[in-house]
Formats: C-alpha cells, sequence, structure tokens
C-alpha cells in the first residue's frame, strides 16, 4: 500500500512540474522599459524575448571596463547563449538603454541604444531574435538607410530614436536630432509592425521642438525667402516677406533629403533644404537662415 501510494505521489509530482513549464508567462506590457544599464550586468527573468509566450532568461553584460569609466564590449545572452556582441574600438560606451516590445501579434522586440561622449550613439535600433542571435530590424541613426547625416551633410551631428509606446502593432517613437550648431532638434513618428518587420510608416515627423522652444512658436523672417513646392520637386513654392512670421510643424526626410516645412499665418507653406537654412547666426535664437525667434 505504502509503495502505491509513493508511486501516486510521484506520478502527481511529475504531472504538476509539467503543468507548471507549460504555463505561459504572464501577459506582458507591450513596452518594458529595462532601463539605462550602466553596471557590468543585469539578468532579466520574467519576460518573453522570443515570441513563444514563454519566460526567458535574458542577461545584458559590459565588460572591459576602462579608466574612464565606460566598456569596451556589450553582451546580450539567452539562456547563457550569447546572442548579441559588440566590440568597442575607441573610447567605448559609459551604459545601453534596453526596452522590450511586444506587438499585437505577440512578436517581440529588443531596443538597443548605447552612450558614448557628448550624447553620441554608435548602436540605436531595434532587434530581432531569429532563433539564433538578435538581428537589427531598424536603425534609427540613418533611418534604415533613408538618410545618413555623416555622408549627406555635416549640418547635424547625430541622430537617435527611441520608443516611448506602443499602440498594437505601431511603435510610437522620440527622435532628436543634433544640429553642430544649435540645440536638439525634438520630433516625433512611429513606425508599423508589417510582414514580421517595423517600418517607417510616413517620411514627414511631426517637430515637437527645436533647440528647447516648442515648434508651434512663430519665429520672425528678416529677409524674403522663396521656398519649394513640394517635398521632392523643384518648383518654388510660397514666397515669404520680411517680417512676416513662421512656424516649423515637420520635418521630411527623404533619400539623403533633410526639409523642413514652414508655415506663416496664413496657412501658406513651403519647404526648406535642412543644410541651407537650418545655421547658426549668433543672434538671441537663431532657427533659419534670416530667421530671429519672435515669442
Amino acid at each position: 500500500m505504502k509503495r502505491l501510494f509513493g508511486k501516486i505521489m510521484f506520478a502527481a509530482l511529475v504531472m504538476g512540474m509539467m503543468v507548471l513549464l507549460a504555463v505561459p508567462v504572464a501577459a506582458q506590457s507591450p513596452l518594458i522599459r529595462v532601463g539605462y544599464l550602466s553596471t557590468k550586468s543585469k539578468t532579466l527573468r520574467n519576460y518573453d524575448i522570443t515570441g513563444d509566450g514563454k519566460a526567458d532568461k535574458l542577461s545584458i553584460g559590459l565588460g572591459n571596463p576602462t579608466e574612464e569609466g565606460t566598456f569596451k564590449k556589450l553582451i546580450l545572452r539567452l539562456e547563457g547563449k550569447a546572442i548579441f556582441t559588440k566590440q568597442y574600438k575607441d573610447e567605448g560606451t559609459f551604459g545601453v538603454t534596453v526596452k522590450i516590445l511586444t506587438m499585437k501579434d505577440k512578436s517581440v522586440y529588443i531596443y538597443l541604444s548605447d552612450a558614448l561622449l557628448n550624447d553620441y550613439v554608435s548602436l540605436c535600433g531595434l532587434f530581432k531574435y531569429n532563433g539564433t542571435k538578435l538581428v537589427r530590424v531598424f536603425d534609427f541613426i540613418t533611418f534604415n538607410g533613408q538618410y545618413k547625416t555623416s555622408v549627406n551633410h555635416s549640418l547635424f551631428t547625430y541622430q537617435k530614436g527611441e520608443p516611448y509606446a506602443v499602440d498594437g502593432n505601431r511603435i510610437l517613437v522620440n527622435v532628436h536630432f543634433q544640429c553642430a550648431a544649435l540645440a536638439q532638434v525634438a520630433m516625433r513618428t512611429y513606425l508599423v509592425h508589417k510582414d514580421g518587420r517595423p517600418r517607417l510608416s510616413t517620411r514627414y515627423l511631426h517637430v515637437v521642438t527645436i533647440g528647447g522652444k516648442p515648434a508651434s512658436n512663430y519665429f520672425k523672417l528678416v529677409g524674403k525667402l522663396k521656398g519649394y513646392a513640394r517635398s521632392t520637386g523643384t518648383l518654388a513654392g510660397a514666397t515669404f516677406e520680411a517680417n512676416e512670421e513662421l512656424h516649423v510643424p515637420e520635418l521630411y526626410v527623404g533619400k539623403g533629403i533633410l526639409r523642413f516645412i514652414v508655415v506663416n499665418r496664413d496657412g501658406e507653406y513651403a519647404f526648406l533644404d535642412a543644410h541651407k537654412y537650418f545655421t547658426s547666426s549668433g543672434k538671441k535664437f537663431p532657427i533659419f537662415r534670416g530667421l530671429s525667434y519672435s515669442g
């Protein structure tokens, strides 16, 4: 009788373990802010990384520290196996920002962004596990090849993006362009998760602030200005007169093209090449060549 009871208990224990292992991870938030890591390592155990609905063990490690407080190596391990490694040749990174994004269809993306000197980044994008490693599926530094500042213009010293929310299959993103002469241009846009990849939804980015000032504020035009009628055309758009006030609602991102959209108080608009007009002239708050901040 005791032997039979022991067999029953053992069978019940095995079945219980099988049921426990089969239980999927609790529904995780669409956007998990793991945070900014500046220590040697961190391990996550309660999140689905592979998209199979089960909790995975993800380790994020920073290695080869320098005297300057940076790290020359970044490595991510899934269940103990290396799935992503980045070696730094120069000064290294001070840390890494990590976020986990889960789409409506349970696809999972990992956001990684490093932190070099003076807010520069050499790694800033969305990654996806393909069964053996993390592969980059969207690069915020080049907008997936749509624009690369270091090749096209010397106007902007860097650009980067960071997801701030997930809405179904949309990834809402904050975008920052750093101008060499002025402060950051902050914008917002969103990506669409489609056919297993995040895709840029539009080439028009909503401008939030320029140099910390709301882009909805108006800037006074010092001299006459003529712009393009269309983002990709060469026809002259609206001609703005001296002392006219303009605001900057959007930035158009094309292949090798950056054009601000400017609008006057009558609703007339034109496209302006960023590398021609976005420059510092030493005034109180210059935005475009010939423009000064008016309030």
